[in-house]
């Protein structure tokens, strides 16, 4: 009466379909939503006043730097994780000479106190009163204001982008820097 060999196919095509359209549907809408929860978690997670190298697995190499390290490794600025160093094979450089650099290159947001990269879109908040409310250790000197980044707790109504860190320098999105409000502003 039945035949099991289309029985079978028909179930083996119904499974593939089935497959196919959780893997295409359903798949990206929890990869998103999961995405949208980790950047929430992310900008809920607070400065720390430590900068190291972690989770340093795989064997030990030699690196073009000259030091012998692990081949794995990650580095953690001031509560998070900007370098994530994977493969098998030795790189440019060490853990520790990774960090030297990046410390060379970053600065301190002023309003939460979290890295600012090369190439990362900033604010320059006005140098007042207000600003005293800041850690000292946070505030980095740029223009006549100190250097904000832009991600969810410091970006508010009012801020506007003032360019891009460089590393060594502010470069500008418009030829005049356009001073941001204060976050005492923003509160009252």
């Amino acid at each position: 009466m039945f035949d099991p060999v289309i029985t079978l196919t028909v179930a083996l095509v119904a499974f593939v379909v089935a497959a196919l359209a959780f893997r295409f549907l359903v798949w990206p809408s929890w990869q998103e939503a999961a995405q949208e929860q980790r950047a929430e978690e992310e900008d809920a997670v607070l400065a720390t006043e430590s900068c190291r190298v972690y989770d340093l697995r795989g064997r030990r190499a030699r690196h073009r730097c000259g030091h012998v390290d692990h081949v794995r490794f990650r580095i953690n600025l001031w509560g998070r994780t900007l370098y994530d160093k994977r493969g098998w094979r030795a790189g440019e450089a060490c853990g520790s000479c990774i960090l030297a650099k990046l410390l060379e290159v970053t600065r301190r947001c002023c309003d939460c106190g979290h890295a600012i990269v090369p190439g990362q879109m900033v604010k320059v908040c006005a140098d007042g009163p207000e600003v005293d409310t800041y850690p000292q250790r946070w505030k980095s000197a740029v223009d006549g204001g100190f250097l904000g980044c832009l991600r969810g707790p410091c970006f508010g109504e009012g801020y506007r982008m003032a360019g891009w860190w460089m590393g060594d320098r502010l470069e500008r999105y418009q030829p005049k820097i356009t001073f941001t409000p204060d976050i005492a502003d923003r509160v009252s």
